[in-house]
């Protein structure tokens, strides 16, 4: 099992779940519809827009750690709350958060693509930093 795509497959036959049965808890966990032949595509390896973020709720309903089915690297069933965390890094300081969901498809999209896709993402992340400061800023500069 090389792919997401493989591994949604097998655990979901493993289940003896079918596709449509699989489209319809990502449904009721995401509350966005996900077609069966979206399903199949992840699983033939034919999908064009295949999205990180629809790989969370389909661990979720297969019960698998959502970075297993990313990159097979992880251990395939994670306990809660057993997923990466994010760590400030400052000297004599340690404090750690738990990444949460949003965090966590970020994450796994990010480490998904290929170098020019995370270049873009980096760069309009850092823009979208910059306005908000400067929009925080704004406030100051109008009362001074």
């Amino acid at each position: 099992m090389n792919t997401p795509g493989q591994r949604i497959k097998a655990e979901r036959e493993a289940k003896g779940w079918s596709q449509q049965r699989l489209a319809d808890e990502i449904k009721r966990i995401k509350g966005e519809k996900i077609s069966r032949a979206a399903i199949a595509q992840w699983e033939a390896g034919t999908s064009k827009s295949q999205k990180p973020e629809n790989f969370f709720p389909a661990a979720e309903a297969l019960g698998l750690n959502p970075y297993w089915v990313l990159d097979g690297r992880m251990p395939k069933h994670a306990e809660r709350g057993s997923l990466p965390v994010a760590v400030d890094a400052a000297p004599g300081v340690k404090t750690a958060t738990a990444l949460t969901d949003d965090e966590q498809t970020i994450l796994a999209a990010f480490r998904l693509f290929g170098s020019e896709v995370r270049s873009m993402w980096l760069e309009s992340a850092r823009n979208r930093l910059a306005q908000e400061r400067a929009e925080a800023e704004a406030p100051i500069r109008k009362r001074a």
